[in-house]
Parts: structure tokens; C-alpha cells; sequence
């Protein structure tokens, strides 16, 4: 074998081997590209679970208590009620109350 056709052979299987890590090295990207897409797609599905959760104890909250002696005074929109923007009562409490015969409110 020739000087010139070893040194074009150990080129070519370096070229070769160097293509095969990079091949490797995008498919393990694209991988972990998935698996990040995955678990945002959980987090945001366990997102909306709880966000549900949450309205619909809120919804069983407000039935504890009779009508005719307690006065729902506030109750802190939801992001459908707003379209999704931010209105700054939503950092009070999601629920106030007045009984009607003392005035008391909590």
C-alpha cells in the first residue's frame, strides 16, 4: 500500500468516524428535545388539573354556606373570567363573606 492511499484511507476513517458522532450527537438532542417538549406538556395537563381543582372547591365552598344567612362579597375572578390578563384582585383572597346578622366579614 502506498504512502498516499494509507494516509487517505485514515482521512477517510477519521471523516467517518467523526460524521458518526455527530449523527449520534444530534439524534441524543432531538431526544432530549422530546423528552423536554413530553414533560412540559405534563406539567402544564397537571397545570390545568389542579387549576380545575382549585374553581371547583371554591364552587363546593361557596354551597357551605346558607344564602340567606351569608353574603358572598368578593369572589377573585378566574383566568376565563379575565381573558387571561392579570387584574390585581386576584391577589386577595379568593373568597369573602359577610354575615348578614352581625355584618362581620370574612
Amino acid at each position: 500500500m502506498s504512502l498516499l492511499s494509507s494516509i487517505r484511507e485514515r482521512i477517510s476513517s477519521s471523516f467517518e468516524r467523526w460524521r458518526n458522532r455527530r449523527q449520534e450527537e444530534k439524534e441524543r438532542k432531538q431526544i432530549e428535545r422530546e423528552r423536554r417538549l413530553e414533560q412540559q406538556l405534563r406539567e402544564e395537563k397537571q397545570r390545568k388539573f389542579l387549576y380545575r381543582l382549585g374553581n371547583d372547591f371554591e364552587d363546593y365552598v361557596i354551597t357551605m354556606f346558607n344564602p340567606e344567612k351569608f353574603e358572598l362579597i368578593h369572589r377573585t375572578p378566574t383566568n376565563d373570567d379575565t381573558n387571561g390578563r392579570f387584574v390585581h384582585s386576584m391577589v386577595y383572597p379568593d373568597l369573602r363573606f359577610r354575615e348578614i346578622a352581625t355584618g362581620r366579614k370574612f
